[in-house]
């Protein structure tokens, strides 16, 4: 039903209240005030109200990504963005300064990811085979998470430059 086809049906119906109303009227001890009846000329949302927000939606996935997380505040560069590591799936960030971020990026609704590792920490150690190459994911609110070809690293990563309180 169009737009237009309400409006002329909620005239319909507003005319013919006030038709009947007068003739209940007639009988009625010489009152002859018709009520007014208001007509509906709002229009309808496009949108309903209660509609919840989209995901975020992916927009890249990037294989063989070299890259390894061996202490948590390396970052990757790839296609030029730079992308901060802010905590590995699974685990507090390790600076605590940084679970703010991670609190925000993990309560969006996100598309899901194509790729999810087996939630692995690394602190400098050697990787191991498919450690130092994985599947990067993009969404489009700039954040990120890196999986290994192994699927013992897991990262979540955001494209903003952040100052890590430690070295390594």
């Amino acid at each position: 039903m169009t737009i237009e086809s309400s409006r002329a049906r909620a005239a319909t119906v507003g005319i013919l209240l006030v038709v009947v109303a007068s003739f209940a009227g007639c009988g009625n001890d010489g009152d002859t005030t018709l009520p007014v009846v208001p007509l509906d000329t709002s229009k309808p949302s496009a949108e309903p109200a209660t509609s919840a927000p989209s995901p975020v939606a992916i927009v890249g996935v990037y294989e063989a990504v070299e890259f390894y997380p061996a202490c948590g505040n390396e970052t990757l560069e790839h296609l030029g963005v730079t992308w901060s590591p802010i905590a590995n799936v699974g685990f507090r960030p390790t600076d605590p300064t940084l679970q703010e971020k991670i609190d925000a990026v993990l309560a969006r609704e996100r598309e899901p990811s194509p790729v999810s590792g087996i939630r692995g920490l690394v602190r400098v150690v050697a990787p191991g085979p498919g450690d130092d190459r994985g599947t990067l994911v993009v969404w489009a609110d700039g954040v990120a998470r890196w999986v290994s070809e192994s699927g013992e690293l897991d990262v979540w990563m955001i494209d903003e430059e952040i100052s890590y309180n430690w070295v390594c």
